[in-house]
Order: structure tokens, then sequence, then C-alpha cells
């Protein structure tokens, strides 16, 4: 996606709380909504074309971990 993000100018961020616990994940789901968010996001952006994804402090357990997708389009 690196390539992709690249071509259309967009600045991604990537705001993980460093204490998040190591949890078991399908990584090609977790991929692919990532994937998705993104490109759902990068589709809204203002001229600044800005992409945060975070997780909120200490918001994460054993088996959730929230991630917020934030950016400055309408």
């Amino acid at each position: 996606m690196e390539k992709e993000i690249d071509e259309k100018g967009i600045e991604l961020s990537v705001d993980l709380d460093p204490h998040l616990p190591e949890m078991r994940l399908d990584a090609i789901q977790v991929q692919q909504i990532l994937l998705n968010l993104i490109r759902s996001a990068s589709g809204f952006l203002g001229p600044d074309r800005k992409v945060l994804l975070k997780s909120p402090h200490r918001a994460a357990t054993l088996n959730h971990c929230p991630v917020e997708v934030d950016d400055n389009g309408s």
C-alpha cells in the first residue's frame, strides 16, 4: 500500500500505545481491515491529505484492541 499512499500524496502517521498487550490475531484479516479503512479515508481527504492510525491510550485488553482512523477530509 506504500506505493498507493505515495502516489496519492497521503501523509500516513501511526500512533499506537507502546504498551499494547501481545495478541494472537489473523494478520491477513487485520491487514485487510486496515487497508480498507485507509483507502476509504483517502477518498475524502482535504488538501493536506493526512491519515492517522491510532490506538486510544490504555484502551487495549487481552481480547480487545481498538484502532481509530482519523483523516482531515469532509
